[in-house]
């Protein structure tokens, strides 16, 4: 169930899952489409997860949808863990994204 601008509890997006506004980078030709630096994720998971960083520790997801989705899943007021089963995916998209675009000037 794409989200097409519902807010069905089963609807799913494209994430990036380095937050677009710690890089603003937009959506242009470069990293902004960068396919490595895509997923797809739950809506409302990743509604809950905002443009926090990535670091482990805090408390489950508080909200009754997210957490039902993402049980695993902890954050801070400032910080987003997800799951262990994804962290080494994440990692590699991020280190892939630094060593990339880091210093291009099309990015």
């Amino acid at each position: 169930n794409r989200d097409n601008g519902n807010n069905g509890v089963d609807a799913w997006n494209r994430e990036h899952v380095w937050a677009k506004s710690h890089g603003d980078f937009g959506t242009r030709k470069g990293a902004g489409t960068d396919i490595h630096a895509l997923r797809v994720a739950d809506k409302t998971v990743n509604s809950e997860r905002s443009s926090k960083d990535f670091e482990g520790g805090g408390t489950p997801l508080n909200k009754d949808e997210p957490q039902q989705d993402c049980p695993t899943c902890k954050e801070t007021n400032n910080t987003f863990e997800p799951p262990d089963e994804v962290k080494g995916a994440v990692a590699r998209m991020i280190f892939y994204m630094a060593v990339r675009y880091n210093g291009d000037s099309n990015s």
